[in-house]
């Protein structure tokens, strides 16, 4: 739901909540000459360091669209579930996708819930519970961020400028989803 840079939270929920999910550096004190050298009978003292705060962002699908679905389909709630935990775990070994294509065998985390969540009752064809979009890799200025250029030029790939797909921070945003209430 965002992304780190060198310089820390660069982008979405890294970058508001930058101050608190930034630890502490450890570090070692030491007597040292003007050379650098350790001096003989002097002390060393270590602080450990230390981790920052964990950030915890609990929403699920809206209840009254799993019953929905679950009764346009024929089964129970627990069954509709289940068929989403199947098609997650049905992408198990593949490898993640820096370059955010679907269907390449690849893939990234909004992608995996974007495919896993599926209303098959209505027909032609299935319906993704999550909408994909044309994808924008462009800052609000309209430059593209040397953090994108860096990573497409590595992966040796296009910017996926325009391709529909799926990002974290508009799937949190979707409507469908409701927050966990007591977390």
């Amino acid at each position: 739901i965002g992304f780190v840079n060198a310089n820390g939270g660069a982008y979405g929920l890294e970058a508001v909540y930058d101050e608190e999910l930034t630890g502490e550096k450890g570090m070692v004190v030491s007597a040292r000459d003007a050379n650098g050298n350790a001096l003989l009978y002097q002390y060393e003292q270590y602080f450990d360091a230390e981790n920052g705060d964990s950030l915890l962002c609990f929403r699920r699908p809206d209840p009254a669209v799993i019953r929905d679905i679950a009764r346009r389909q024929g089964v129970s709630e627990d069954m509709l579930l289940w068929a989403f935990v199947q098609r997650a775990l049905s992408r198990l070994g593949e490898g993640y996708d820096y370059i955010y294509l679907p269907d390449n065998g690849l893939c990234y985390c909004s992608e995996l819930i974007y495919d896993s969540y599926i209303d098959t009752a209505p027909s032609p064809g299935d319906c993704h519970l999550f909408c994909s979009v044309p994808m924008n890799f462009l800052a609000p200025d309209g430059t593209l961020p040397d953090f994108w250029k860096e990573l497409f030029e590595l992966m040796q790939s296009p910017v996926p400028q325009g391709v529909n797909g799926t990002n974290p921070n508009d799937m949190f945003r979707d409507p469908i989803l409701v927050d966990v209430p007591g977390l």
